[in-house]
């Protein structure tokens, strides 16, 4: 069937910092939606590499952005980690260019003909 070719699975999983509790979620995807680097806003070409690594950075949720954690009760200073746990035989990606309303983000992005996305 046509999922099983470009269908994966993102896995993010979000670790307290009070209780190193880690709260895993999985989630089907069909079209990767990825941004641009912020250090390509401007002339430079970015490589879908680049943009891949990106999305999936660990990201920090510390002041207004906490996360509730359901075993301590409150809102903890929390790491969000992103994943592919299934990866799609054929991905599909999508190039975050409006990344602030205003304004279209012009970057130059490189394709190369294959990517790995198990690595």
């Amino acid at each position: 069937p046509v999922s099983k070719l470009f269908r994966g699975v993102q896995r993010t999983s979000v670790r307290c910092k009070c209780c190193d509790k880690v709260s895993p979620r999985d989630e089907p995807q069909w079209i990767m939606s990825v941004p641009i680097p912020d250090n390509h806003m401007t002339d430079e070409s970015a490589t879908v590499d680049e943009c891949i690594r990106s999305h999936f950075a660990d990201e920090s949720l510390e002041g207004d952005d906490r996360y509730f954690c359901e075993a301590c009760g409150c809102k903890c200073d929390a790491c969000k980690a992103t994943s592919l746990s299934v990866v799609p035989e054929v991905a599909i990606l999508q190039l975050k260019r409006n990344q602030d309303p205003n304004d279209k983000v012009e970057t130059h992005v490189e394709l190369p003909l294959e990517l790995d996305l198990d690595a």
